[in-house]
């Protein structure tokens, strides 16, 4: 995703809250810089812990499978 709008980081932020109400793991995979900024701009980052953030596929798996 190379561009990131308010209603794009809204929903992002209602995907995160779901997630996080039924108590699973939400990982972003591959989110460039500017994604990254517009989703700490709208408080995505109280619902998704940076750690949470991976740069391919592979890194993301790799700790889901640890996590189960």
């Amino acid at each position: 995703m190379a561009y990131c709008d308010y209603m794009a980081a809204t929903a992002f932020n209602e995907i995160a809250k779901d997630f996080k109400d039924k108590g699973g793991i939400l990982y972003l995979v591959g989110a460039n810089a500017s994604l990254r900024l517009a989703l700490e701009a709208s408080g995505f980052f109280k619902k998704v812990e940076k750690e949470n953030l991976f740069p391919t596929l592979k890194d993301a798996l790799a700790i889901a499978s640890r996590n189960e």
